[in-house]
């Protein structure tokens, strides 16, 4: 910070001047920091956002979706668009979340079949609980048909067990048979072979032994693998049979005490309690799917339109902007947004020359149509223009009141009135007699 004599007063870092500077060029009212909104139309020597064909890329690895998010924010239009951005990354939170408890089993996760299932047992037991209570003084002293009942279901669970241990069973005898009867070919085996081919190279016959022992050994590996992973669903299944046989002897003894009763209903309790779980998760995650789906498709709807206004904006000021400078009869670039990328199309005249004019136009469409504070254009820009459009270019440069900082050379060839008007304009000038600094530094 200085006087106004440049009097050096006190230094101050470029965070803070930044921040002075989004205030002095009143751009407050924007929720992008200043470097966030000058520095993809500053094209400079040296930065990564001169291609001509991707003026909103700021370096090369940039997302497209960053360049739409400048663009609405730039154009004041990204606020109607938060409100949905926070309740689409709320959402999708909370699913994340749930997601990761279902991954986890931290709570059950369930299929659709099984969220059938559950329905009808909620019903099943809705109906036994309401039978019990209207036929309590029945039950207590006819315990049978309770049990019965129970006894019935667990035999149905038991034989499905047995079912299943079964289907085990076949499979790991069959895969014990295939590892106890897993070998590879020996030398020997081809004894016989020689016999009638002598020709048989050795090393040939040592290297097929060799290949198929490697095979051998994969397929042991995996078979021994498979067995592991049977015998602990053979144990998990033997396991819930046992408790199936323990809780059978424990009813059919005590057949005729009247705690059965009890025992049923609490039971019965957890059963529901358990189905009813299962079917709420279930039913909330598949509502959250919904609901992010739904919102994001909101979201996208809304971006769409927003960005569409945009597009006509600076589309129908680059058409004006070309005909000022190529006349009405050369096509103008055009803009394209969609959902998460755009696209920047010249037409017919692909050389260099036209698409960095492209470029600057595009720059001059933004400028012209939003807060954008100055632009600022080096002289690579201008090389391969044709030196007719240069020139009315500088008339363009002088026709607003905002600033504009471009970097020339050989400002002749562009004619007296373009030279006139950047000599007048011109804040810096160098040549090989007039550098920069004091030091000459190309020597």
């Amino acid at each position: 910070m200085c006087t106004d004599q440049y009097e050096e007063i006190k230094p101050i870092d470029v965070n803070e001047f930044r921040t002075f500077l989004k205030t002095a060029y009143e751009l407050d009212v924007l929720d992008m920091t200043f470097r966030g909104i000058v520095s993809v139309f500053s094209r400079i020597w040296g930065k990564e956002n001169l291609e001509p064909r991707r003026p909103l890329d700021g370096h090369k690895k940039q997302k497209a979706n960053d360049a739409l998010t400048l663009m609405l924010k730039l154009y004041e239009k990204y606020a109607p668009l938060e409100s949905l951005a926070d309740l689409l990354r709320e959402k999708q939170s909370d699913q994340k979340a749930l997601s990761a408890a279902l991954k986890k089993n931290l709570i059950p996760k369930i299929t659709e079949k099984k969220y059938k299932q559950n329905v009808s047992s909620v019903t099943n037991i809705t109906s036994e609980f309401e039978d019990i209570k209207t036929n309590l003084a029945r039950y207590a002293t006819n315990i049978k048909e309770i049990v019965n009942r129970e006894v019935g279901e667990l035999k149905e669970d038991k034989d499905r067990l047995l079912q299943s241990k079964a289907d085990v069973d076949s499979r790991l005898s069959r895969i014990m048979d295939s590892v106890s009867q897993s070998r590879h070919i020996k030398s020997k085996n081809f004894e016989s072979l020689k016999a009638f081919f002598p020709d048989v190279y050795d090393d040939k016959i040592i290297k097929v032994e060799e290949f198929h022992s490697d095979i051998a050994v994969i397929l042991r590996k995996e078979l021994k693998t498979s067995e592991r992973e049977l015998l602990e669903e053979q144990a998990n299944i033997k396991a819930e049979i046992a408790k199936i046989d323990e809780r059978l002897s424990s009813i059919l003894k005590n057949v005729e005490n009247p705690g059965l009763v009890v025992d049923r209903v609490y039971e019965l309790s957890n059963s529901k309690r358990n189905a009813e779980l299962e079917n709420k998760y279930h039913d909330q995650n598949k509502e959250l799917t919904i609901d992010v789906k739904q919102t994001q498709e909101n979201l996208d709807v809304e971006k769409n339109k927003l960005l569409k206004l945009i597009e006509d904006l600076i589309n129908s000021k680059l058409q004006k902007l070309s005909s000022e400078i190529y006349g009405e009869t050369r096509k103008s670039p055009y803009l394209t947004f969609s959902k998460s990328n755009y696209e920047f199309e010249i037409f017919e005249d692909t050389g260099t020359g036209k698409a960095y004019s492209n470029l600057i136009l595009f720059d001059w469409s933004v400028f012209l149509t939003s807060r954008l504070p100055f632009l600022i254009h080096d002289s690579l820009l201008f090389k391969n223009i044709e030196n007719e459009a240069v020139a009315k270019m500088i008339s363009l440069y002088c026709s607003t009141d905002k600033q504009t900082f471009i970097s020339i050379d050989e400002i002749q060839k562009y004619g007296d009135s373009a030279a006139t008007v950047m000599t007048k304009h011109s804040v810096l000038q160098l040549s090989n007699s007039k550098v920069l600094y004091i030091k000459d530094w190309r020597k």
